[in-house]
């Protein structure tokens, strides 16, 4: 198998023409996130965070930590990292690293950057909370009734997918407020994103990708080959896609 980062242009729902290719050492890929031009991608074999550029997947920068790491956001320029009990917070200006909380024995599967001083974060409890990244401390306790593995924050609506298929999608403002629960999967959702247009887009490693429609509450699937989706993220007009047994990222083309 050839080792290395494809970009697709989809014409149709089910014809993938190759843009252009570029080499990526063979390592599985758990996650991807789109951070400002850059993209970030978590090699899970290695413990490794790779921060490379969306136009040609050239590495721009590389990070190693002792500990594997589950989740990681964005806010800016700044990359929040989380493993199974800490928050840290890394510059991409000035790579230094920061603790941002400390949580014995939580098991944390995602969070999520509101702001510069609130975080959201997601363990496996079904605990919700979240945190002051000046000070560390948790402002807010929840939770849901289906264990969270992954979320998704955009215009003060907040998704989340769950470990037994459901993806929930929560309102913020003007309170915590669940809009919409939905059974898309059959597998535990491994990722979820928000399009511009409010579709929400969630990967499982039912191998299914799902395009949500929070209104009307549809869903509707594209099948992928990979066995494992592991990251769905979008921007303007592109939908990035990372796959577990495969050591691609794919750009899907939106219509």
């Amino acid at each position: 198998m050839k080792d290395c980062v494809l970009v697709y242009n989809m014409d149709d729902s089910s014809t993938l023409k190759i843009l252009y290719e570029t080499t990526l050492d063979k390592f599985y890929v758990p996650f991807c996130r789109i951070i400002e031009k850059y993209t970030a991608v978590a090699i899970a074999e290695t413990n490794e965070l790779r921060i490379c550029s969306m136009v040609d997947a050239r590495e721009i920068a590389k990070y190693k930590f002792k500990d594997p790491i589950r989740t990681i956001c964005s806010l800016g320029e700044a990359i929040y990292i989380g493993f199974d009990s800490e928050v840290v917070k890394l510059s991409i200006d000035s790579p230094t690293l920061s603790s941002v909380i400390s949580l014995p024995s939580a098991n944390i599967t995602s969070i999520q950057a509101i702001s510069d001083s609130t975080l959201f974060l997601c363990c496996i409890d079904g605990g919700i909370a979240f945190v002051n990244t000046m000070t560390g401390e948790i402002t807010s306790r929840r939770s849901v009734r289906f264990p969270p593995t992954c979320s998704y924050l955009r215009d003060n609506v907040l998704v989340i997918g769950c470990y037994d298929g459901h993806v929930l999608v929560i309102g913020l403002i003007p309170e915590f407020r669940i809009i919409m629960e939905i059974q898309a999967h059959t597998r535990p959702v491994n990722t979820v994103a928000i399009m511009e247009d409010g579709t929400v887009i969630s990967g499982s490693s039912d191998s299914l990708i799902c395009m949500i429609d929070p209104k009307a509450e549809s869903v509707q699937t594209s099948l992928m080959k990979h066995s494992i989706v592991t990251g769905v993220i979008s921007d303007r007009t592109n939908i990035y896609v990372s796959c577990y047994d495969y050591p691609t990222i794919i750009m899907l083309k939106k219509k």
